[in-house]
């Protein structure tokens, strides 16, 4: 390859490499539409399923590598219904199952198992956890609110995870949420 192509090959590859979801941009904003040269963003989701009729819970963890995450102030509801019931997104989850804190979400619902028929209104409520708040392992709260998390950012340490779990979800139905980080690498 002489040295044009090599020139043209760059820009497509990082053209392909972006488009397929995994590296946003190599300079990222603070929030105040500051551009950090040198930071690569990752959007990294995360999905959890309740499978009520087999009993079965499936939680997806995964390892971002050594960066910054945004806490997301919701979880999407992509099949079945959060109802009221909660989820949690656990923060920097060693292997032995301990984390450092975790985000708490609940099902926007006022009703355990809205009716997609004669409650609709409730049912489209339940289409998404928010965000309520970050407790530790002791449960304590840490004192991170919804109106923190523009601006928040929590490290993610080498070698641990970022764990969604669904708690609970209509109990008639199905109910598999996901979640997209945002992490900065430096």
């Amino acid at each position: 390859m002489n040295r044009v192509q090599k020139l043209c090959a760059l820009p497509i590859a990082t053209l392909l490499l972006q488009s397929c979801g995994k590296e946003i941009n190599s300079e990222a904003s603070d929030g105040a539409g500051v551009f950090r040269p040198g930071i690569t963003t990752l959007d990294i989701n995360l999905e959890s399923t309740i499978d009520r009729n087999t009993s079965r819970f499936s939680d997806e963890e995964v390892n971002p590598r050594l960066g910054l995450s945004k806490i997301p102030d919701s979880i999407n509801v992509t099949e079945g219904n959060a109802g009221n019931f909660y989820s949690k997104l656990l923060f920097n989850v060693e292997t032995n199952g301990d984390y450092e804190f975790y985000c708490l979400y609940r099902g926007g619902s006022a009703l355990p198992n809205p009716s997609q028929s004669s409650q609709l209104i409730e049912f489209e409520k339940g289409l998404k956890y928010s965000f309520v708040s970050c407790f530790d392992q002791d449960n304590r709260d840490i004192g991170i609110e919804l109106e923190d998390l523009e601006n928040y950012t929590t490290p993610i340490d080498d070698n641990k995870k970022v764990k969604l779990v669904l708690v609970g979800g209509h109990p008639d139905l199905q109910t598999k949420a996901n979640v997209n980080l945002r992490v900065e690498i430096k």
